[in-house]
């Protein structure tokens, strides 16, 4: 009885130890893409809210807006996102409030 005891806590033990971590991909910054913002009105509500859900969008290395020319500049890895997903995620901020355009000739992929 007791080695039975032994050999089932070995097993959980040696099963418990040997689960592999699963553990999140660092996006690589190997993308560059400008968008134009539309819907904007401000610097402190509208501009900071897209910065701050396009910044934990999967796959995003850098966003940032020059709200004066509504123009974002996004850095991201091309393996977890791409430029449509991006624009459909900025159309969904704010229930719609929001648009974005992707500037093709700023695409640069390094």
């Amino acid at each position: 009885m007791r080695s039975l005891f032994l050999s089932i806590c070995a097993i959980l033990f040696v099963g418990c130890n040997n689960q592999s971590e699963t553990t999140a991909k660092e996006p690589e910054a190997n993308t560059k893409y400008a968008l134009q913002v539309e819907g904007m009105t401000c610097q402190s509500g509208c501009k900071k809210l897209i910065e701050t859900k396009m910044a934990k969008h999967p796959g995003v290395v850098s966003f940032s807006i020059n709200f004066d020319e509504a123009i974002a500049n996004v850095t991201f890895d091309d393996s977890m996102t791409d430029t449509t997903s991006l624009r459909m995620a900025i159309a969904e901020i704010n229930n719609g409030a929001y648009s974005a355009s992707g500037l093709a000739e700023s695409f640069e992929k390094k």
